[in-house]
């Protein structure tokens, strides 16, 4: 039996690596510069903390403070607990930062109690945005602020007048041919875990992130209370290496191929991005991104 030292180490399938990314730390810099100083935060689909290792680091989070990090992961709820870890004992006049594992659409956090939400490239992976709104709404103490930012907006995340929407249809295309090329053994593996259904539909389509529109969120943003929203839009170059890091993150690879396992998804996206930048002749793929800061009405 293998010692513990020896015991073959899981994939990384979270979201860390791409958020280390030099474009994405600038990106989310762009919005976060826009956090008033504050001594209380809820960040929403916080992933491992980077959001709040943010705003501590550049002293947005004024002391003592309390942070609030949400997600329904568990796995990178860990990781930023072990982050925090000489933040985690709620003493009186002391910082204090706190992991719950909950949807960002009903969390246990008392109303009208936090001065900032923060909601970074994640609206577009709910099934309700709205809910998660109103519940960000909730949580807020008059004139408080939400900060989002995504990727998916249906008229920008491919910006007009730019081969985005060709190159990022190319890397999927590459992946697939590679997948379908392995199909039977994927069909095998799946059918031998029990699960038929997903052996039988190994190509069905995930749920579309795209369904909204920039004013789209603008409406929504309304509907749920905020008053003051102010949409910013952004276009970034991504790199061999940014591209790869979030061909290897799991709900990517999941958005693209829900029915087929990561150990085949993962791998076919990370290989097709060579040969996608070299069909496409160019040194980056585009992307275009949403940011939005808004208010909650007065009491």
């Amino acid at each position: 039996m293998s010692s513990p030292e020896t015991l073959p180490q899981q994939p990384d399938y979270s979201y860390e690596a791409f958020a280390q990314r030099d474009f994405y730390i600038a990106l989310n810099e762009r919005l976060l510069k826009y956090s008033p100083e504050i001594h209380s935060l809820v960040d929403f689909a916080t992933g491992t903390g980077a959001v709040i290792d943010h705003l501590r680091s550049h002293g947005k989070l004024k002391e003592p403070f309390t942070a609030i990090g949400v997600d329904i992961d568990e796995e990178g709820l860990e990781r930023a607990r072990r982050k925090f870890t000489n933040l985690n004992t709620l003493e009186s006049g002391s910082n204090y930062v706190n992991f719950i594992n909950y949807s960002v659409a009903e969390t246990p956090i008392t109303s009208s109690s936090q001065e900032l939400v923060t909601y970074l490239h994640a609206i577009h992976l709910m099934p309700d945005p709205l809910a998660t709104l109103v519940e960000a709404e909730r949580i807020l103490e008059p004139r408080g602020t939400i900060l989002v930012i995504t990727g998916y907006t249906k008229d920008f995340a491919y910006p007009p007048r730019t081969e985005a929407r060709r190159q990022w249809g190319l890397l999927a295309k590459i992946a697939r041919d590679s997948l379908k090329s392995r199909a039977e053994e994927i069909e095998y593996v799946l059918k031998q875990k029990g699960e038929d259904e997903k052996a039988n539909d190994l190509f069905a389509r995930g749920r579309d992130p795209f369904q909204n529109t920039a004013s789209d969120y603008l409406d929504l943003l309304a509907q749920a209370g905020f008053q003051y929203s102010v949409p910013d839009n952004h276009i970034t170059n991504m790199d061999r290496d940014d591209m790869r890091a979030i061909c290897s993150y799991r709900e990517f690879a999941q958005g693209r191929f829900p029915n087929i396992p990561l150990e085949y998804s993962i791998p076919a996206l990370v290989e097709a991005v060579d040969p996608a930048f070299e069909r496409m002749e160019t040194d980056y793929f585009q992307r275009g991104w949403y940011l939005y800061r808004a208010k909650k009405k007065a009491a």
